[in-house]
């Protein structure tokens, strides 16, 4: 599964924030309150953070929709306009959606890949998926595997389906049409190329 890099974008908001937070010094005088490495542990506190939901990030592209994975959604306690979000390992039975647009979110290896397949097939087979934790569907899934350069591109949903995990709390419910490749385990992948072998020596 393809994760996003959030360290680079953390730095930056912790680079603003301290910079607006800081004060002008003053000649002569010292201004007391806090250093610069206290204030950068004002953001670098887990006690600092609280959740405030879950989300679901899909990155949309020009011809699919690609999910990236389900998120817990943080708030500052002193910041409330800045927000983490966190790869999670337990999914909550209500989360949003979310899209986004950007290279940026995708890997190399999947924007590499051309958005136009050569040729699509539809499947039903079991579907399992690793968010953190392992997810399935209760049936086998109706899927289109989008073909290009002899591999996969992308493995989207036909319906909408909704995948458990172990306990009842770990759901995830996921829309038509979403690309759902990078979050299959590597059983799963291997199941799916097999299928789609089996149809292409049918042809």
């Amino acid at each position: 599964m393809t994760t996003p890099k959030w360290d680079d974008d953390l730095e930056n908001l912790l680079s603003t924030a301290l910079a607006e937070a800081t004060p002008p010094k003053r000649r002569g005088k010292h201004t007391p309150g806090l250093g610069r490495g206290n204030e950068r542990e004002v953001f670098t506190k887990p006690e600092n953070w609280y959740r405030v939901g879950q989300v679901q990030l899909v990155h949309r592209g020009s011809h699919i929709d690609t999910l990236l994975g389900l998120f817990d959604e943080l708030r500052h306690v002193s910041a409330l306009d800045v927000r983490r979000l966190v790869a999670t390992h337990e999914a909550l039975p209500e989360h949003k959606i979310e899209y986004v647009t950007a290279d940026h979110w995708l890997g190399e290896d999947f924007k590499t890949k051309p958005e136009a397949p050569e040729r699509e097939i539809a499947l039903s087979l079991p579907i399992i998926l690793e968010m953190g934790q392992t997810l399935a569907a209760a049936l086998p899934c109706f899927v289109t595997a989008h073909l290009s350069h002899g591999g996969i591109s992308y493995l989207t949903l036909d319906a909408a389906t909704t995948f458990h995990g172990r306990t009842p709390r770990e759901i995830l419910s996921l829309p038509k049409g979403i690309n759902i490749l990078e979050g299959l385990t590597h059983e799963c992948r291997v199941r799916v190329w097999g299928a789609v072998q089996i149809e292409l020596q049918g042809d």
